[in-house]
């Protein structure tokens, strides 16, 4: 496999991609794998549990395939589900934690 050159995080977050988004990860742009019906379906229903909870009040707000600043200009992550609590994020890449994340223990947080 060839490696690509490495890319500015100011560049990757000007770019767009046919198909599924890119994930950022320390300058290389990372693929996500295409999802299955499966997949897809499990996404829905969590979705759609999540905005029920949020409508009986608790103080949640859920995104789908949203872009996180996970390391601020070193890794942007793009999960399937991201649950907040507490009041709703207003950035357009929120660097504030979701409730969960997922992925490697190298997407933690500092501290």
């Amino acid at each position: 496999m060839a490696t690509q050159p490495l890319v500015a995080p100011e560049t990757y977050l000007k770019m767009s991609f046919e198909g599924l988004d890119r994930e950022y990860v320390e300058g290389e742009l990372v693929e996500r794998g295409m999802p299955t019906y499966l997949h897809a379906r499990i996404q829905a229903i969590l979705s759609a549990l999540f905005e029920i909870r949020r409508r009986e009040g608790t103080p949640l707000f859920v995104a789908s395939e949203l872009r996180l600043a996970i390391h601020p200009n070193h890794r942007y992550r793009i999960p399937d589900i991201c649950v907040f609590a507490g009041p709703e994020p207003t950035e357009p890449i929120p660097t504030a934690p979701p409730t969960h994340r997922h992925r490697d223990h190298r997407d933690r947080l500092p501290g």
